[in-house]
C-alpha cells in the first residue's frame, strides 16, 4: 500500500473500528480466547481519554487501518501509576505501507508518557515476527526490562469458536 496515511487521536466515534482492531490483535497474538466484553471495557474508556488515550491510524477516507490503545494503571504491587501499551495494531496489508507506522505508534506512546508524566511499559506478547518487533522497541525504548516466558500456552490461539 503506497497511499497516505494519516495518524490521530482516537474518539469515541473510533469505538467500534477500534474494537474490531483489538480483536484482529488478539487473533494474531493472544494466548488465550478473547472476550469482546473485556475488549470494550479496556477500550472504550481510552477512546473517551479516560484513564487512558488511543491512536488510529486512518486512510484519507477515513477508514482505521490500525490503533493503538495506552491505558493508566497502577503497578499490581504499588500506586505507582504507569502508562500500559494494550496493544499495537496495524492491518497485516498496511504493514509495510510508507511512513513507518509502527515506529510513529511507539513514537505517541513515549509523547504520552513524557506528557503524563508517567513511565510507560509496552511489550510483545507474541511468536510472530517476534524478532523484528523486538529490533523496533529496542530502537524505540531502548534495551529490554525482562521478557515473558509462555510455558503450557502459545500465541496465536485459535479464535473462530469465540
Amino acid at each position: 500500500m503506497t497511499e497516505k496515511l494519516i495518524f490521530r487521536i482516537g474518539t469515541p466515534a473510533d469505538i467500534e473500528p477500534v474494537m474490531q482492531m483489538a480483536k484482529e490483535a488478539c487473533d494474531e497474538q493472544a494466548i488465550f480466547l478473547s472476550s469482546i466484553e473485556k475488549i470494550r471495557e479496556i477500550n472504550v474508556p481510552a477512546l473517551r481519554c479516560e484513564k487512558g488515550i488511543a491512536g488510529v491510524l486512518c486512510t484519507k477516507e477515513g477508514e482505521i487501518v490500525g490503533a493503538t490503545v495506552l491505558r493508566v494503571v497502577e503497578v499490581w504491587y504499588s500506586e505507582q501509576q504507569i502508562l500500559e501499551e494494550a496493544f499495537i495494531f496495524i492491518k497485516p496489508e498496511y504493514r509495510t505501507a510508507k511512513g513507518g507506522w509502527a515506529r510513529k505508534m511507539c513514537e505517541f506512546s513515549k509523547k504520552m508518557s513524557e506528557d503524563l508524566g508517567i513511565p510507560l511499559i509496552a511489550g510483545i506478547v507474541n511468536n510472530i515476527r517476534t524478532e523484528a518487533k523486538i529490533r523496533l522497541y529496542e530502537r524505540q525504548f531502548g534495551a529490554p526490562n525482562g521478557v515473558f516466558f509462555y510455558y503450557n500456552a502459545k500465541a496465536g490461539v485459535d479464535q473462530r469458536h469465540v
